[in-house]
C-alpha cells in the first residue's frame, strides 16, 4: 500500500516474513523531492516495490534518514541509497550500534553466548543464530551514513521537524517531532495495538526500561497531535497511548516479581511464566530480552538482584535487610 497519511506525508507499507508481518516507512515532502525516513527490510521483494515507488513518485528521493539499526527499518537502506544515489542519514549512537550488530561477522556467536549465560537451552540459542543468519543476509546497512543529532532540524512537509532521542526500544532511537502542527514520526517507539519490544542485552545501555518510560514521559508532556508509527496505523492521541503503555509496563514489573517467586530463576524460567511456552525461537529471543529488562529496572529500584550462578546468571528477590546495605 502506498497512501498519503496527511499533506504532505506519504506512508508504504511493506511485508516482513515474521510475526509481525508488515512496516511502514514514510515519505516527507520537500520543495525538491522526498525524504525517506525508514526503508524496510533488505528484500528483493523490498527492492523491487522500491524500484517501482521510485519510478512512479513526481520528485526524486532526496535522502534517508534512519530512526533506528533495526532490520526492518534499516535493512534497505544502503541499497535504495544506490538506487537513488542519495545519502542516508543516522544519530551517532545508531551508527555505532550498526557497526557493532551488523558489521561483526562474530555477533551471532555472541548473541548466542548471552543468551545461553541467561538460561536459554542451547537448542533454542542455536536456532537464534540460525534465524539471525537469514535475517542478516538482507541486511544492507550504510558503512559511511550522514550524522544527524538530537535538535536538528530538517524542513518537510510545511514545518520543522526537531530530531528528538527517544531511546528504550533501541538505544538510539531517534524521533521528529514537527514544530508547528505537533505531528510526530515515531518509528516503532509508540504503536498502536501492542506494546514495541523493550530488550536489555549485553552491550545495552545500562537500565533501557528506564530509559523507556523517560521516553514516553517525553510523549506525554509534547502531546502530539498525531503520531505516525513504523507498524500498524495512525495513533491519534499519542500522548493517552504513551500513558497506557507506561501504565502497562507497571503492570508488567509486578507479573515479573510474581514469576520470580522467592526462589533462584534464569530470565529465561520467568520469561516461561511471563510470555508462555509456545513461542517460535525469534519470538523467545525477544521474550528473555524483555524478561531481562524488566529485571533490570527492578535491580535498579533494589527490588531483585542478580547472581553468578556457575557461569550462568540467575535472579533472586532482594531482601528487606540487603536493600538497606
Amino acid at each position: 500500500m502506498v497512501r498519503e497519511v496527511c499533506e504532505g506525508i506519504m506512508r508504504l507499507t511493506f511485508a516482513l516474513p515474521w510475526e509481525l508481518d508488515h512496516v511502514n516507512v514514510h515519505l516527507l515532502r520537500t520543495p525538491e523531492g522526498w525524504i525517506v525516513i525508514d526503508t524496510g527490510f533488505g528484500s528483493p521483494e523490498t527492492m523491487r516495490r522500491w524500484e517501482i515507488v521510485v519510478k512512479e513518485l513526481d520528485a526524486p528521493i532526496e535522502r534517508i534518514l534512519v530512526t533506528h539499526f533495526h532490520p526492518d527499518h534499516l535493512g534497505a537502506s544502503a541499497l535504495l541509497a544506490e538506487l537513488c544515489g542519495v545519502p542516508v542519514y543516522q544519530g551517532d549512537l545508531d551508527r555505532a550500534v550498526t557497526r557493532r550488530v551488523w558489521g561483526d561477522p562474530g555477533w551471532l556467536d555472541t548473541l548466542a553466548a548471552w543468551y545461553r549465560r541467561h538460561g536459554v537451552p542451547e537448542a533454542l540459542s542455536d536456532a537464534v543464530v540460525v534465524e539471525g543468519a537469514r535475517i542478516r543476509a538482507h541486511v544492507h546497512w550504510p558503512p559511511s551514513p550522514g550524522r544527524i543529532g538530537v535538535g536538528d532540524r530538517i524542513d518537510a512537509a510545511g514545518e520543522a521537524w526537531e530530531i528528538i532521542h527517544v531511546p528504550g526500544h533501541a538505544d538510539g532511537h531517534l524521533a521528529l517531532y514537527g514544530t508547528r502542527t505537533l505531528r510526530m514520526l515515531v518509528g516503532d517507539h509508540v504503536l498502536a495495538t501492542i506494546t514495541p519490544n523493550v530488550g536489555y542485552h549485553r552491550e545495552s545501555r545500562p537500565d533501557p526500561l528506564g530509559d523507556y518510560l523517560n521516553s514516553l514521559r517525553k510523549i506525554v508532556a509534547l502531546a502530539p497531535t498525531a503520531a505516525f508509527p513504523g507498524h500498524y496505523d495512525t495513533i491519534l492521541d499519542p500522548a493517552a497511548r504513551a500513558q497506557a503503555i507506561i501504565d502497562h509496563h507497571g503492570q508488567r514489573l509486578l507479573a515479573t516479581i510474581s514469576a520470580l517467586g522467592a526462589g533462584e530463576k534464569s530470565a529465561y524460567e520467568i520469561s516461561l511464566t511471563l510470555f508462555g511456552t509456545e513461542l517460535s525461537p525469534h519470538g523467545r529471543r525477544f521474550a528473555v530480552a524483555e524478561t531481562l529488562s524488566h529485571l533490570v529496572r527492578l535491580e535498579h529500584d533494589e527490588r531483585v538482584e542478580r547472581a553468578d550462578l556457575d557461569g550462568f546468571v540467575v535472579w533472586r528477590p532482594r531482601s528487606r535487610a540487603r536493600a538497606r546495605l
